[in-house]
């Protein structure tokens, strides 16, 4: 199972196996892959979204997520962003190649 975790700019792919982690691991993944520091200056995840809704931060990716969706981790000082830090609407960019995809 593989899910694409938006941090700010950045587009990280996680494999996740079976997906029995729990939701906020994926955004302590995507905060570790984030840069060459670990992403030790963002911080733990806030919430965690799909499109414009909140995820359960203790709910297991199996149980909540598909494979191949696409999850925001929401940052403190992100809401300057908006909800998700970045919208869906601004990574529209992203199939056109215009991200940063950091894969597995």
């Amino acid at each position: 199972m593989k899910i694409h975790v938006h941090v700010r700019e950045k587009v990280i792919a996680v494999e996740c196996g079976t997906g029995v982690q729990p939701i906020k691991w994926l955004g302590s993944v995507g905060i570790a892959r984030y840069d060459s520091s670990q992403g030790i200056t963002l911080g733990s995840a806030t919430d965690i979204r799909i499109e414009d809704q909140a995820l359960d931060m203790n709910g297991m990716i199996n149980q909540t997520l598909q494979d191949g969706d696409h999850v925001w981790v929401v940052l403190k000082g992100d809401e300057q962003y908006g909800k998700m830090g970045y919208t869906l609407q601004d990574t529209m960019s992203f199939e056109n190649g215009d991200h940063q995809d950091e894969s597995n």
